[in-house]
């Protein structure tokens, strides 16, 4: 019903935008040839999609197999937890590829290096704080949550791993940006079926033998595996800036801070009752935001301008 009703809102509103026909004007038709340009990109965009769909879904077909029902439950509510922190990075990307399809196209190379970093940063800063806090707090987040002690026992090491995991997942989307406005999928096409060949057997085998925390350990190790060394080839066909400098620079100086701040606070008890886990999850959260988007160059510019303005 809503993706009816979607499709109606965009035919009304095209039908608005779109200049009115003329009686001497053609009448239109269905044709192939306006779309003969782009239809390479379109199928790699849809292959694309498809290997994708499948990477990230591999993990839940073997387990379904392999794990009794119980356990599945619980695997997937750790899943749908960890989710979130790509559910924040999705519409950044909806935004920015836009964006730079435009400064590509204008051949703006500097204002395209500008946008790419400085979102890069936004993305290190709110989705590294959200890995960062179910990280430390895995445990108070599934007790406060579930209010299952037991549950919280069993999945807090998932939980930690498919957040690192997702994290990875979310910086690991820029390098696809570029290529998108650039208009050419091959190295991500390439990149993702190395992940899925990859990813296919370690999950199997190291589920077998550690079941939800193995599937954990191997999304994690995968993920970060293809941000190091795949986007490195990335970043060398289609960007200026160098990879590590990318990496450096405009994630792990925004992380680092947070990550240090959560290992100090690691040190402390965690609360056994489940208000106070919720208490305590907040405050963690609110104290690991504050510090990336602090250390974040760009958001901090902008927080100092904004309180300058207020100030005067």
């Amino acid at each position: 019903g809503v993706a009816v009703l979607e499709l109606l809102v965009f035919q009304f509103k095209s039908s608005r935008l779109l200049p009115a026909l003329t009686r001497q004007d053609p009448k239109p038709g269905w044709s192939i040839t306006p779309v003969k340009t782009v239809l390479g990109f379109a199928l790699a965009v849809a292959g694309t999609a498809s290997i994708w769909i499948l990477a990230t879904q591999i993990d839940k077909l073997l387990l379904s197999a392999m794990l009794p029902l119980a356990d599945y439950g619980v695997f997937m509510l750790v899943v749908s937890v960890a989710s979130g922190v790509l559910v924040l990075a999705g519409p950044v990307g909806a935004a920015v590829m836009p964006r730079l399809s435009i400064l590509y196209a204008q051949q703006q190379h500097t204002e395209l290096l500008r946008v790419y970093r400085e979102n890069t940063q936004f993305v290190s800063a709110i989705a590294g704080a959200v890995t960062i806090t179910m990280m430390l707090c895995a445990w108070p987040l599934l007790y406060a949550w579930t209010g299952d002690m037991s549950i919280a026992d069993q999945s807090a090491t998932t939980l930690m791993w498919y957040s690192f995991g997702n994290g990875i997942l979310a910086l690991a989307g820029f390098p696809y940006y570029l290529q998108y406005a650039a208009g050419r999928l091959k190295l991500h096409v390439v990149g993702h079926l190395l992940l899925l060949v990859t990813l296919l057997p370690l999950m199997y085998g190291v589920v077998q033998e550690f079941g939800m925390e193995g599937a954990a350990y191997v999304w994690a190790a995968v993920n970060l595996s293809y941000l190091v060394f795949w986007c490195a080839v990335i970043h060398r066909s289609f960007l200026s800036v160098t990879h590590w400098s990318w990496l450096g620079r405009d994630i792990l100086q925004v992380i680092a801070p947070a990550a240090l701040l959560a290992l100090i606070i690691a040190q402390f008890p965690v609360p056994q009752d489940r208000l106070a886990c919720a208490f305590y999850l907040l405050g963690c959260a609110a104290f690991i935001l504050m510090t990336s988007v602090w250390s974040a160059p760009t958001l901090r510019r902008l927080m100092k301008q904004f309180l300058n303005r207020n100030s005067v």
